[in-house]
């Protein structure tokens, strides 16, 4: 079977696709103007209920600057340290979690994949939680959840740009990584106090 070439129609489609995300980042350099809004209000949430019915995840949606993230947690529990650092749920047993962090850009219906670790302790009232995050995703035990987040985004007509691509530089000092999801870099480990939620406040009863 001879493999894709640069005839095959999937190949110029990504490429075509890539043209256009470079082209907006062009724009936005010059103007620091783009379409606004490319996901409605409520999309977010949604999209992780979605992710979440087709997924063993935990889905924990959370708001950001240049993009919004959602955090799929492989597990059937309901405690997560994704959603423990945003008080919305209880911290788990496991002092470490390897998640898929999707990110959804406010430039246009452009999404990413990329691979985290949450750990947390108990500190003070609360809990301090620190996020690795990788170029990528680098953990092959994800590939289900990847091929799964593919599949729902493409659904949705969102186009997921991988790592390599965004690592290019697109002007300003920035790559196409900054101006689309995050001004953090792809690789970093940051850190944060969360307040414990009522739950785990009070006293636990029995064994």
């Amino acid at each position: 079977m001879s493999s894709c070439g640069s005839s095959c129609g999937i190949t110029r489609d990504r490429e075509r696709q890539k043209d256009a995300v470079r082209a907006l980042v062009a724009r936005a350099c010059i103007d620091e103007v783009f379409d606004a809004a490319p996901f409605a209000d409520d999309e977010l949430h949604a999209l992780a209920r979605a992710f979440a019915d087709v997924l063993p995840v935990l889905a924990v949606p959370v708001r950001g600057t240049v993009a919004d993230w959602i955090y799929l947690v492989p597990t059937v529990d309901a405690r997560a340290w994704a959603a423990a650092r945003e008080g919305l749920g209880d911290a788990p047993d496991a002092p470490v979690e390897t998640a898929l962090r999707v990110g959804v850009s406010a430039m246009g219906r452009y999404a990413t994949l990329q691979e985290v670790t949450l750990s947390g302790a108990r500190d003070g009232d609360g809990w301090w939680i620190e996020e690795s995050r990788c170029v990528g995703v680098v953990d092959r035990r994800l590939a289900m959840f990847v091929k799964g987040a593919q599949g729902m985004l493409r659904a949705k007509k969102v186009v997921c740009l991988d790592a390599a691509f965004l690592c290019e530089p697109a002007g300003d000092g920035r790559t196409l990584w900054h101006w689309l999801f995050d001004e953090d870099p792809m690789e970093t480990r940051l850190g944060a106090w969360s307040p414990a939620v009522p739950s785990e406040r009070e006293p636990r009863v029995g064994p």
